[in-house]
């Protein structure tokens, strides 16, 4: 969060434009927004999205694979309240724990505003958290996963999985996870120089 409020402040109000969602990247460096309904060209783009980066399929033809993993992202919000025990252990970085046998992980990270965010993966197959049965719009049914799937790890660490306040605006969301090859690389695309009065400079 503070990231991302340093790169904002670094910008005139006038160059930002919120609740636009990127559909194409073409290498005349042009952005095709909402399925083509807006298409402009800039001087410059800078693409941070990993491997389901729009601007990647111009450039290196080689789809994300599924990396054998998915997660449950939950973030506490009134962590320091609710969780103080959670929160001296992490402190101000991060902890990780890994259950080699059963190949899982719990990831407790501290954010720029105070809370914490807790990482819950597993191995699973791809279709996992479709097959499962649970309703993903639920805290509950998440909830339930996750205390079941973690029924054997120490309470100490598990209690943030057991005691989500959503008036706290704590939430949970689930995520497959994927990748790409290893040492993937692409051609460097050589394109004509954009006039600056023609490009438009916007950041999304």
């Amino acid at each position: 969060m503070k990231l991302r409020q340093i790169f904002l402040n670094s910008l005139p109000a006038s160059t930002i434009r919120w609740g636009k969602q990127v559909s194409k990247v073409v290498l005349s460096r042009c952005i095709e927004f909402d399925e083509g309904r807006f298409k402009e060209r800039f001087a410059v783009i800078v693409c941070a999205d990993g491997a389901w980066s729009k601007v990647r399929p111009p450039l290196a033809h080689v789809p994300p694979f599924y990396s054998d993993g998915s997660r449950f992202d939950t973030d506490l919000v009134g962590v320091d309240r609710q969780h103080p025990e959670i929160s001296r252990m992490v402190g101000k970085g991060s902890f990780l724990v890994f259950g080699e046998e059963d190949r899982q992980l719990l990831l407790f990270q501290r954010n720029g505003n105070g809370t914490i965010r807790c990482y819950a993966t597993k191995s699973e197959p791809e279709l996992w958290i479709k097959s499962y049965g649970f309703n993903v719009s639920s805290t509950e049914d998440l909830k339930k996963v996750l205390t079941n799937d973690y029924a054997n790890w120490s309470p100490d660490l598990t209690r943030t999985l057991k005691d989500f306040n959503v008036d706290d605006e704590d939430y949970i969301t689930p995520r497959r996870l994927y990748a790409l090859p290893i040492g993937l690389r692409w051609p460097s695309v050589s394109e004509p120089p954009v006039s600056p009065s023609r490009a438009t400079q916007r950041t999304w």
